[in-house]
């Protein structure tokens, strides 16, 4: 398998069993966190956050497949650009306050440009 990193995507070529060359475009890793999040909705109350495990660094390393030591780096940068806001949380079945990560609307602004990118959410 041969991979080539060009300025917005990785490419991974293949080829099939039936002798074919295949290729697969698969999105930075900032910009599958970016996708991830934005499967998830926080329910704010009161007295605080109550958040999903799959927003937490942990579970988005786990989720997406990604090194647990690289998410933070890359979250880092995320709010740094003001695509993500990073939170204190109650995490459904953790004991203690953790740190979540949710998309800010720059966010979801961003978020449809990516899904435009890869042309995903269509209908083809």
């Amino acid at each position: 398998m041969n991979i080539i990193k060009n300025d917005n995507v990785f490419i991974s070529l293949f080829h099939s069993p039936y002798g074919e060359w295949c290729m697969i475009r698969k999105p930075y890793q900032a910009e599958q966190i970016i996708m991830h999040l934005s499967k998830y909705n926080i329910q704010e109350y009161e007295f605080g956050i109550i958040a999903p495990y799959e927003i937490t660094q942990e579970g988005i390393a786990k989720a997406l497949g990604i090194g647990r030591n690289n998410v933070p780096r890359i979250l880092k940068k995320l709010v740094e650009k003001g695509y993500v806001e990073e939170k204190k949380a109650h995490v459904e079945g953790a004991k203690h306050i953790r740190k979540v990560y949710i998309l800010t609307p720059k966010g979801f602004l961003h978020l449809k440009e990516l899904m435009e990118k890869y042309g995903l959410g269509k209908d083809k």
